[in-house]
């Protein structure tokens, strides 16, 4: 039989385990809660964005959209440096509307949040290749609407190929045949020849 300290060891490890997986929802402004209060919070974020059961969900500030926050270039440069990130660009330059430019521009918070985690939990070194700028391929995900960031690849002894083989699920590749790995969360990870192209839901 499970003793007292045993029981409050093991709940006190699952509520632990809940606040750090709750960095999706907390990077969109929101808060990870069971009980949902309509008076403090009025919209109910979708499922993954908190860790635990599908009914922990992310509860957002009333007159919030879901992962609404969009930055402007200087707030995610600032973000970028902060967390030991840098970026790159072919044409050395930020404007959205130039493919040859890397911007972050109208870039959602929660994307770059998760590419913060990421960061944080390979302790790879993290070169921003492309963001919001004009290039990419269309669609609900897509760069151009925040979801998606490219990151430089580095080869067979890529570090970021080496945690994603080791920590996320190998799933079917792409349609143009780029190698797919999902994370807990259900953020994709592609490899392509020269770059990762992630999008963080």
């Amino acid at each position: 039989m499970r003793s007292t300290l045993q029981t409050v060891l093991f709940i006190g490890a699952c509520l632990v385990a809940d606040v750090l997986g709750d960095w999706r929802c907390l990077g969109a402004g929101g808060k990870c809660q069971y009980d949902l209060s309509p008076s403090a919070m009025s919209r109910r974020g979708p499922e993954g964005l908190c860790n635990g059961p599908s009914a922990r969900r992310c509860c957002l500030p009333a007159g919030r959209e879901e992962n609404a926050e969009r930055l402007t270039n200087a707030e995610a440069l600032q973000i970028l440096r902060a967390n030991g990130m840098t970026w790159s660009s072919t044409g050395g330059c930020n404007d959205r509307n130039v493919r040859s430019c890397t911007s972050f521009t109208g870039m959602r918070r929660a994307t770059l949040v998760g590419l913060v985690a990421f960061k944080h939990a390979s302790k790879c070194n993290i070169v921003v290749t492309g963001g919001t700028e004009t290039g990419h391929s269309s669609g609900e995900y897509s760069h151009s609407k925040g979801y998606k960031v490219d990151i430089r690849y580095y080869g067979v002894n890529d570090c970021v190929l080496n945690f994603v083989r080791r920590n996320f699920n190998q799933i079917s590749n792409r349609s143009d045949g780029a190698m797919q790995w999902r994370d807990g969360s259900r953020n994709t990870y592609a490899r392509e020849s020269n770059h990762w192209d992630i999008t963080y839901y």
